[in-house]
């Protein structure tokens, strides 16, 4: 019988007969070729495709979880990779519904079943430095068109708040982020920095530094609530 455990509780194969989750009309699962190199997961057109991805990934991706949200789980789940496709009934599927279909899948295809806790978890409190804020105010047109584009020695972001910005420090930082800044408004932003592990001699300042000199930002040591998933099962798909 396939489980899903949401926010504590166990919802069973008839929960879900009552209250169906969607599904993709069509979806196949591969383990990726030895050679790929890196990952990839794009969607449109009613198509998600999730390239040389670990079930760890998959499940970040479907839940929208930080890596430090999720732990437990077989060995294999954060080492082998998979090619998974998955075709919606329709091209109009919106993104948010191809997340839920990606859910279904997992929970189908590799008997996942997830528990969700709340706990006091290691986080940044982000403030305004010393000197003041340095982004720069979005225009109109920016915060109609919010973007973001980030890397191993990058962030830019356009038109988004600082709550939103926080959100993208977070996955840089690997904690979560509290905006305490309490500024108002939409900004854009863009930060150089050193990949993570850099030679002691390079001159690109850490993203600690560059936050502060760049944005006029800083990130203070604190705990917040915040949820977790732990993998308390999962199989191997068997072949398509």
């Amino acid at each position: 019988m396939n489980r899903l455990y949401l926010a504590g509780i166990l919802i069973t194969a008839a929960a879900l007969a009552q209250s169906p989750e969607p599904a993709f009309e069509v979806a196949t699962i591969k383990l990726a070729a030895p050679s790929q190199s890196g990952h990839d997961i794009s969607w449109g057109r009613g198509l998600m495709h999730l390239n040389n991805v670990t079930l760890d990934a998959a499940i970040r991706f479907a839940y929208h979880l930080h890596v430090y949200q999720l732990s437990g789980g077989p060995k294999w789940a954060d080492s082998r990779a998979f090619d998974i496709v998955g075709k919606a009934d329709s091209p109009e599927t919106k993104p948010p519904i191809m997340r839920a279909m990606l859910r279904t899948l997992l929970a189908e295809r590799f008997q996942l079943t997830l528990r969700k806790e709340t706990k006091p978890l290691p986080a940044f409190a982000l403030v305004i430095a010393k000197g003041g804020l340095k982004l720069e105010r979005a225009s109109p047109g920016d915060t109609q068109n919010r973007t973001s584009r980030s890397g191993p020695m990058m962030l830019e972001v356009h038109g988004m708040p600082l709550a939103g910005i926080a959100d993208l420090i977070a996955h840089q930082v690997g904690r979560p982020v509290v905006d305490n800044t309490k500024a108002a408004g939409f900004y854009n932003l863009t930060m150089h920095f050193a990949r993570e592990n850099a030679a002691p001699d390079t001159d690109d300042p850490s993203f600690f530094t560059a936050l502060q000199e760049q944005c006029g930002l800083k990130l203070e040591s604190t705990t917040a609530p915040g949820d977790t998933f732990v993998i308390e099962s999962a199989e191997l798909p068997s072949p398509n």
